[in-house]
């Protein structure tokens, strides 16, 4: 057996078999256009955050990068009803 066939079989990876997708909470919203999304998500996560903070006395949120969120952040920031 040659030395790059022996390490072919060293580094080979067994495919894991197929499982279902574990059923995920919440469900599916659509909105008519991105403002409404993001009043939609800013609601969500005003509920959220105040549940969490009655239950457990803080919330925590981590927020991603990019520039694609920054409407949502910026509701979030300024909106008096979100502050």
């Amino acid at each position: 057996m040659s030395q790059d066939h022996a390490n072919e079989d060293q580094y080979r990876i067994e495919e894991a078999p197929v499982r279902s997708r574990p059923p995920l909470p919440g469900d599916v919203r659509v909105a008519e256009n991105p403002e409404e999304a993001n009043e939609m998500i800013a609601r969500d996560l005003l509920n959220m955050a105040m549940m969490c903070v009655s239950k457990f006395g803080s919330f925590h949120l981590a927020l991603s990068g990019g520039h694609t969120p920054f409407p949502l952040y910026k509701q979030l920031m300024i909106d008096p009803q979100y502050r």
